[in-house]
């Protein structure tokens, strides 16, 4: 009987380790997937277990948003501005090179300012893109593996993405003649959001991905162990 009550308290106390298990959204591409490692880790951490969904970059967002899933895995500081019902959990997990990506026709891009001549290619929810080229002549795709074919094939003049993903999309196309852009148009600085009903969780997952920093974890899942 006494343990009986006994392990009764812990399931009250601690839901999570009873089997719960959150739901994360998460935009599916490389860059993204590859910090599905961290987020889990930290998750796990604190006692519970998560299942990725991976989607387009868009309705990740809107789907975290509406609190159809559980948190967003990872998205730039922007996002909750945005999105209102997505809370940042303030420790960065990673970041990116945003960059240009053309053939060689197309000089070296320095600044967003020097795009607007160009017809630019963006992929819809790719939150950083869009911005950056407001006002620009920009053509939206829902299919990012669309967009650099059309990159290829010249029927747009420069494609904006992240630098991992972009060469990746490349490698898979087997396209030899695009390239991105050395200078980046800006450092992507990634953090985990949660929706505003798991706002408990934050400190939580705060201190658990800081303890991830300072043990080496963090550095050791993302492959850059020294």
């Amino acid at each position: 009987m006494r343990l009986f009550m006994t392990l009764l308290v812990l399931l009250v106390c601690f839901p999570a380790m009873a089997g719960q298990v959150y739901r994360i959204s998460a935009f599916d591409m490389e860059t993204a997937q590859s910090l599905v490692p961290i987020v889990v880790e930290a998750y796990r951490r604190i006692g519970i277990t998560v299942e990725i969904v991976p989607l387009p970059g868009e309705r990740s967002l809107v789907m975290a948003n509406r609190g159809e899933v559980d948190g967003e895995l990872a998205r730039i500081p922007l996002i909750g501005e945005l999105y209102p019902n997505l809370i940042q959990v303030p420790v960065s997990i990673g970041s990116y090179d945003g960059v240009a990506f053309s053939k060689s026709s197309v000089p070296p891009v320095q600044d967003w300012d020097d795009l607007r001549k160009y017809r630019v290619g963006v992929e819809i929810g790719v939150k950083f893109a869009e911005t950056g080229t407001r006002g620009m002549d920009v053509v939206s795709f829902d299919d990012r593996r669309k967009m650099f074919e059309m990159l290829g094939v010249g029927k747009i003049d420069v494609a904006v993405h992240l630098r991992e993903t972009g060469q990746a999309e490349l490698r898979a196309l087997g396209i030899t003649d695009v390239y991105a852009h050395e200078k980046p148009l800006t450092l992507l600085v990634m953090y985990h959001y949660v929706h505003r009903k798991h706002a408990m969780l934050v400190p939580q997952l705060a201190k658990a991905l800081e303890e991830m920093e300072k043990d080496g974890t963090m550095a050791r899942l993302r492959g850059k162990e020294n």
